[in-house]
């Protein structure tokens, strides 16, 4: 079984994709096994995300700024309220208060719509909602992760999934 950072399961993507149960994952490296085929698709980084009319009007925040906010953050599984920004705030002794966790990333970009708070998002997730939540550089640098595709081998020469896979590099290329 595969697991996260924090020891929780994830999910058994070798084994699923060496039994035909799912053909192609998109995920990050540290999810799957380094025996399966993979390809980047992108190199995703964090930024801050607020709603419209959040008090933050400036496209910068100062670390004060930032944490004087309530964050919301995604924890998929078990309700987490910790996440990489707050390693990083460790390392420059400090921490944000986090009342709400909730475990998609869909869920989340609505719940900043309705009140003031900060969330710490990948970029990209963004596209398509410009026009109801503003991008902020966040005063610290979390560092950001890589996107790939997986598969099993016995698919390398297959034209159908070579074609899907080519159409998600395509796609994840034009989403920058």
């Amino acid at each position: 079984c595969i697991r996260d950072r924090r020891n929780q399961e994830v999910v058994d993507l070798e084994r699923m994709l060496a039994r035909g149960e799912i053909d192609l994952a998109v995920t990050i490296p540290e999810f799957i096994d380094p025996s399966l085929e993979s390809q980047l698709l992108y190199r995703e980084e964090y930024v801050c995300a607020v709603r419209q009319s959040h008090p933050i009007r400036s496209s910068r925040v100062s670390m004060d700024r930032f944490l004087k906010y309530d964050h919301v953050l995604v924890s998929p599984s078990e309700g987490q309220f910790r996440g990489p920004v707050d390693d990083v705030l460790a390392r420059h002794q400090r921490q944000r208060r986090v009342p709400l966790s909730v475990p998609s990333f869909l869920l989340l970009l609505q719940i900043l719509q309705t009140d003031d708070l900060i969330a710490l998002v990948p970029k990209r997730l963004l596209t398509g909602h410009k026009h109801s939540l503003r991008i902020i550089r966040p005063p610290i640098d979390v560092p950001g992760f890589d996107v790939i595709a997986a598969w099993h081998s016995r698919s390398n020469q297959d034209a159908a999934h070579q074609w899907i896979r080519d159409k998600l590099a395509e796609v994840s290329a034009a989403l920058k």
